[in-house]
């Protein structure tokens, strides 16, 4: 209600509210189950401008949320498919999953990419009882970029770096995300080029959601 507010007093599109608001709800969530961290929340709108191609106005809308925490992104999991505890059939495909994928792992492609792809599975966690983001988190997100004019969004882990690529955000029937043009998880390494290396070390995750969006006109506020 508090994200739904501030949106709307600049004339954010309720449609692109309501899916910021579901996202950071999701990745606050995240952080206290997952990390088990308590996390900072950060929204910036930018100045209205106006695009001279077609005289639509516009905000520039900036969302990060970071956890400090000693669990990188995909740690839980990683623990759990290198225990000796008994795992389900989904997580017994992940294990499986990476003995191919370690195969290709260099410095583009590292074991803590994999996991970090690995995280965002459907029904995949080091907790039985929660589960990541799965199909909600990356589905508000690939909506938001559809909606969106411009976007860049991103996770950093520890020196690592994922972007989130509207195109490689679908589940296939399985409920497995490859990040990939065959979305592939099981078999396929992800699209290398979605990852990079950070000059330095994060302790703890952080999302950065950038999006140009268009500026609800019926409901310019008042400054």
């Amino acid at each position: 209600g508090d994200i739904d507010s501030f949106l709307k007093f600049f004339s954010v599109r309720e449609e692109y509210r309501d899916a910021i608001s579901e996202v950071a709800v999701e990745l606050i969530g995240n952080a206290g189950e997952h990390a088990v961290a308590d996390c900072l929340i950060d929204i910036d709108v930018s100045k209205r401008y106006t695009k001279i191609a077609n005289g639509q106005n516009y905000y520039g809308i900036n969302i990060a949320i970071i956890n400090y925490a000693d669990k990188l992104l995909g740690d839980g999991i990683k623990e759990k498919i290198e225990s000796q505890e008994l795992l389900d059939d989904r997580h017994e495909k992940v294990k499986k999953a990476y003995m191919i994928h370690r195969n290709a792992f260099n410095e583009h492609y590292t074991e803590q990419d994999f996991y970090s792809v690995a995280s965002f599975q459907h029904r995949i966690s080091e907790r039985e009882e929660v589960y990541t983001g799965g199909t909600g988190l990356t589905k508000l997100i690939q909506s938001l970029e559809s909606k969106a004019d411009m976007h860049m969004c991103y996770v950093l882990s520890g020196k690592r770096g994922m972007i989130f690529k509207k195109e490689y955000l679908e589940y296939n029937d399985e409920r497995w995300i490859g990040f990939n043009k065959e979305n592939d998880f099981l078999t396929q390494i992800p699209d290398v080029d979605i990852f990079d290396e950070c000059d330095i070390f994060f302790p703890g995750t952080a999302y950065n959601l950038n999006f140009v969006m268009a500026v609800d006109e019926a409901q310019i506020a008042v400054f």
